[in-house]
């Protein structure tokens, strides 16, 4: 009882007292005010309870923190693992050991040291852990931090550890796009011409020198990726290519657990070596009666630059409308990237007795090394096909 006001005349009793409730882990002192009246049967009864509102209730450690408290701190923290961070989630603490314990009752900390275990479907992570606690009305983890790195083991049941034989395997299933995915290509594109990107396969025999790179395993071990490279030999292209492969663990897509997600590829600009120079022959066609045979002889290749002579001869002759043939230097380069061909109109070999003012025209085309087709943009602007 903290102090007392008794009123005789009213009959009136009012006390001010503080409650100490103590368990095993915490001690509470609350603050309540008891109002007694006195009747003339019964005597005193207790008639009303309030708590005391000028008082703040006060929780007070009878001890540290236990191995249940840490256990449910860790739950939604992310700890830093030879992988990357590792998020814990319900379920996934498959051992704890408090190795030290500082508890100060009187300052309200606690600062433990921890040994742990995660657990996840494809690996496990174990290590040590420091973890710094204050009393405020219960035990709050202030931080968590690793003693270095949690260590990964994996599952040797449920690990993905391809080989580059289970690489090619799968590369030599997959549809290949050169320079961007069709998604993402537009025909706006500059110096775009075909309406979609190369796709091509690439066959075991057609590889060499295939190498990994690096393996980057992700999300508790169920996401990993492949770097690899290898040189690769077309009939018209030869190049070094880097290849990312990602692999997901999950049951639900696959029964096996482990399925290819994604393969991105890319050719090394420096490395592509194509099989340019010659005579490229095929036809033209424009609007109406604009059509007929077109030549782009390449007749020099030095690293990315081109030099050569476009030629065309259309199918009917009839110079007073400018269906008549020509031929005239071209010279430029080769992008690597999107293997497009960029080549500024030179002086005329065979110039025209009656030249349109927009005849003679600067080559845009785009190299297919599949099918061994040149597509560009010639003479007024028609759209020609040559193969070598």
């Amino acid at each position: 009882i903290d102090k007392r006001s008794t009123d005789k005349q009213q009959k009136l009793d009012e006390i001010w007292c503080t409650v100490t409730v103590k368990d095993s882990n915490l001690e509470y002192q609350k603050h309540y005010i008891l109002t007694y009246l006195l009747y003339d049967q019964g005597g005193w009864n207790l008639d009303e309870v309030d708590s005391d509102e000028s008082k703040k209730v006060t929780v007070i450690p009878v001890k540290g923190v236990t191995k249940k408290d840490v256990k449910e701190s860790l739950e939604g923290k992310k700890l830093k693992t030879e992988e990357g961070k590792w998020n814990i989630e319900s379920g996934e603490i498959k051992s704890l050991k408090i190795q030290s314990q500082k508890t100060d009752l009187e300052k309200k900390t606690d600062n433990l040291t921890v040994k742990i275990t995660l657990d996840s479907e494809v690996e496990n992570a174990s290590g040590k852990v420091n973890m710094k606690y204050v009393f405020d009305d219960g035990w709050v983890l202030k931080t968590v931090k690793g003693q270095g790195k949690l260590k990964i083991s994996a599952k040797k049941d449920k690990a993905l550890n391809a080989s580059g034989d289970d690489l090619i395997s799968d590369l030599e299933k997959e549809e290949i796009y050169y320079a961007v995915n069709p998604d993402e290509r537009s025909d706006d594109d500059e110096g775009s011409i075909m309406t979609d990107p190369i796709q091509y396969n690439i066959k075991k025999d057609e590889m060499s020198n295939f190498k990994i790179v690096s393996d980057k395993r992700r999300n508790k071990g169920k996401d990993v990726i492949y770097k690899c490279s290898f040189d690769m030999k077309k009939t018209m292209m030869s190049c070094n290519m880097e290849a990312e492969m990602e692999y997901i663990y999950d049951t639900e897509e696959d029964e096996n657990g482990w399925y290819l997600d994604n393969i991105s590829t890319k050719i090394k600009p420096d490395s592509l070596s194509c099989d340019l120079q010659g005579e490229w022959k095929g036809t033209y066609e424009g609007i109406g009666l604009e059509s007929g045979n077109a030549e782009l002889n390449i007749t020099s290749v030095d690293g990315n630059n081109i030099t050569g002579v476009y030629s065309y001869t259309p199918d009917t002759v009839n110079d007073s409308i400018g269906l008549h043939s020509g031929s005239y230097n071209v010279s430029g380069t080769l992008d690597p990237e999107y293997l497009y061909l960029k080549l500024t109109a030179g002086d005329w070999v065979n110039q025209p007795n009656n030249e349109g003012a927009f005849e003679k025209q600067d080559i845009k085309a785009e190299f297919n090394f599949v099918d061994g087709t040149i597509v560009g943009r010639g003479q007024d602007n028609v759209l020609f096909t040559v193969k070598k």
